[in-house]
């Protein structure tokens, strides 16, 4: 179950956690992709940055706020660690057979943060 988490506007900076499988009785919700428009809806004037992080993941808040300060929150960003297949895949894209690796995806398990003006491109 992926678990994306929106920083509120407030000003006290306290995070809005919200589980994805809670979202809808869309049973595809374990999903990001059905999950971004929702999403978009709801947080998208407020937040800054969009996590996805898994029930496994293990975040202190206060290293994550000062590494996502480092960050202009009005230009594009994709933090998190890529990974890649070393052989074709169809669930990871098989456009890029000819060579395999140099389609890279988020590890869900290390978390993944998606700055706003991204995550609106990305909608």
């Amino acid at each position: 179950m992926n678990l994306p988490w929106v920083p509120s506007a407030a000003e006290t900076g306290v995070p809005v956690v919200l589980l994805l499988h809670e979202l809808s009785d869309y049973e595809g919700n374990w999903s990001i992709l059905p999950a971004l428009p929702l999403l978009s809806a709801i947080y998208g004037e407020s937040a800054s940055w969009f996590l996805f992080i898994e029930e496994e993941t293990t975040a202190i808040l206060r290293v994550l706020l000062k590494v996502l300060k480092r960050y202009p929150v009005q230009e594009e960003w994709f933090l998190g660690q890529r990974l890649h297949d070393n052989k074709p895949s169809i669930v990871h894209h098989y456009a890029f057979s000819e060579d395999p690796t140099s389609f890279g995806y988020p590890d869900p398990a290390a978390g993944w943060a998606l700055s706003a003006p991204l995550y609106q491109r990305c909608v």
